[in-house]
Order: structure tokens, then sequence, then C-alpha cells
């Protein structure tokens, strides 16, 4: 690990080149019997460790320095767009505005500051003095009539007279004057009933008992609304 770089599988390399690494090798071919010309390949020698080290750092370098080069690149992106907005809102900015004051005289201002000398700059700051250049020219006032249609109004007619707002008895919405619900008066919960009546739950109670009794039970089939003789 390098910075905030980090070598894939650097870890291991390092292990196979360290001296505890290499006393395990041995201790394990001795203890196993193992065929020592295949010992070598399980090792790493502290020389190829080292060139490893070197040409990691050689890449490393070069990697760095290419990411330098993308984030400078990006940088002088991210300013030549910056500019270019700055002279689109200068350049929206800059057209002269014409008005016509009271004598007849038309002045044309022509902004002529940065863009922190702009009025929208000016009531945020309220810095003294004008930001922009007056030029007065001489010059015929702009008739009204010449821009606008001229609007023709009947001169009599029928005269509408108002009656009063019409109300409709609580019918409608709270737009049209009805009463809205939270203002209503609710219904007293004694005049409503929600539900069978206790009678009519002790009926239908002694029903349910009567169903779970023998259906071929001694008076199970007897008509009570039957009349008996004497």
């Amino acid at each position: 690990r390098r910075g905030a770089r980090t070598v894939l599988h650097g870890g291991l390399l390092q292990h196979l080149a360290s001296p505890e690494h290499g006393r395990a090798v041995a201790a394990f071919w001795r203890k196993n019997r193992a065929d020592p010309k295949l010992k070598a390949d399980y090792l790493l020698s502290a020389a190829v460790y080292r060139r490893f080290q070197e040409s990691l750092c050689e890449a490393l370098d070069a990697y760095e320095e290419k990411e330098d080069t993308a984030i400078q690149e990006a940088a002088a992106h991210i300013r030549d767009m910056e500019q270019k907005r700055r002279e689109m809102v200068q350049a929206i900015l800059e057209p002269q505005r014409v008005d016509v004051l009271g004598d007849g005289t038309t002045a044309v201002y022509t902004f002529t500051g940065n863009l922190s000398d702009s009025p929208f700059a000016m009531e945020e700051q309220e810095q003294p003095g004008p930001s922009w250049s007056a030029t007065f020219l001489r010059e015929e006032p702009i008739c009204a009539s010449n821009t606008m249609p001229e609007l023709h109004y009947p001169e009599t007619g029928q005269a509408l007279t108002f009656i009063g707002h019409q109300e409709t008895g609580g019918e409608g919405n709270i737009h049209t004057g009805a009463k809205p619900p939270w203002l209503m008066n609710e219904e007293k919960e004694g005049e409503r009933q929600i539900g069978p009546s206790y009678e009519e739950f002790l009926k239908e109670k002694q029903k349910q008992k009567l169903k779970q009794l023998p259906p071929n039970r001694v008076g199970a089939n007897f008509d009570h609304s039957s009349q008996t003789g004497d």
C-alpha cells in the first residue's frame, strides 16, 4: 500500500519473501520429506522481490502522473465552461435599455460594468453610486398609440344591479356558502342506535344455543305458535 494506492496481492508477495515464510517452508519439507527440487517454487528470493518493488514504484509513478494529467484537464474544462457562462451572462446584461423621460427625452442606458456591478448585485450589496452610464439622445418620444391598439367601449348600456350573495340553504360546499362539515352539529349518541338491541341479542343467543342441541330430541319440532285445546 502506497498512500491511497493499494497493490493487488502485494501483501502475499511480501510474505513469500519474508524470512518467516522461508523457515516455515524448510520445516515443512523436513517434516514431510518432500522433494527438494520443488522447494524453490514456494519461495521468493530477496533479489526478485527487490526488482518487483522497483518496477512497482515506476508503475505507480506513471499511474499517478496519468491521474494528475486527467485532473488538470478536467479542471481546465471546468474553467473554460465557467468563463463561457460568465461571457454569456454579461452579453445578456449588455443590451441597451431605452426609457422615455417626462420631457420627451429618450435615455439610452448601456451596462458597462462587470457582473459584480450589475443591478442584481446592487440590490444585494447596496453599493453607492451608479453602476451604468447614461447617454441622452434627443428624439421624438414613442407614442403609446403606435404600439398598443386602441380599445373602444360602449358609452351607454343596461346597468347591472347587485342583489347580494345568494345562499343555498347549506347545500354545495364552502365556496358556495354552505357550512363546512366541522361546524355542523353532530347528532347525540342517544338518538341513534348502532347494532341490535339487548332483547334482540338475547333472542339470537337463545337460537344459537338451541342449534347446538341434538336435532332429534323430544320437543325439538314443537310449534310454539300453535294453539292447544283446553
